[in-house]
């Protein structure tokens, strides 16, 4: 793929550039076993993870008619608050970041998580002030973010030729097709490599060899 135009960057956030994946697999995991029903190992996460995440918690054989969606929400958001502190910040972010600004590339984050959440994250593993724009949702649901798509891109003033949406799933995919631009997945987050295999896009390690995709594209 050609990212010679690419003038910005916009990230996923949790498993792209934040390592939760062993917090929100344990946290799943605890309902899981709080309820009755057999435990994930990281093979078969990987494998089932989707979103939007009720088609996910179905999969698992949670009793949704029973219990209610809104309570598993609940029941995940309090035992993730607990664990995420965790997970850290994985390691090349800051070198990826570096290396886009240094080349001119504005970074900005469009995450199905809750904004408020996320910001949070990002004020306690240092990267304050590091993205132009910060979108996220106003709920822990997990329904996804493909609907604040183009609003991310029209609040940052971007078109589609110029912009890259870099993330770890292929909703990624799928909310970088709603904003119009192009898409490179990473394989170190909630998904498996196989399943982005299959999505027919650019597929790196980690968000500094994205990052190096980008630049090499340019020179």
């Amino acid at each position: 793929m050609d990212f010679s135009r690419v003038r910005h960057v916009i990230w996923d956030w949790n498993g792209t550039l934040l390592d939760d994946v062993k917090p929100t697999m344990d946290s799943v995991n605890q309902m899981l076993v709080r309820r009755g029903l057999p435990p994930m190992d990281f093979p078969f996460y990987q494998a089932v993870v989707r979103f939007p995440v009720v088609e996910y918690y179905r999969m698992l054989g949670f009793d949704l008619a029973e219990e209610g969606f809104s309570s598993m929400v609940e029941d995940f958001t309090a035992t993730y608050e607990a664990a995420w502190r965790g997970s850290t910040v994985r390691p090349e972010t800051f070198a990826a970041l570096d290396l886009l600004e240094a080349r001119g590339v504005v970074s900005s984050v469009l995450t199905a998580s809750h904004l408020g959440a996320a910001l949070e994250q990002m004020e306690y593993f240092g990267l304050n002030g590091r993205f132009a724009r910060v979108t996220g949702v106003d709920n822990f649901n997990g329904h996804g973010k493909t609907q604040l798509a183009r609003a991310h891109m029209d609040a940052c003033g971007l078109s589609g030729e110029e912009t890259v949406l870099i993330g770890d799933s292929p909703h990624d995919l799928e909310t970088a097709r709603a904003a119009g631009c192009d898409c490179i997945l990473l394989s170190c987050g909630h998904f498996s490599a196989l399943r982005l295999a299959l999505c027919g896009v650019a597929v790196a390690p980690d968000a500094l060899d994205a990052a190096r995709l980008i630049c090499r594209s340019a020179e």
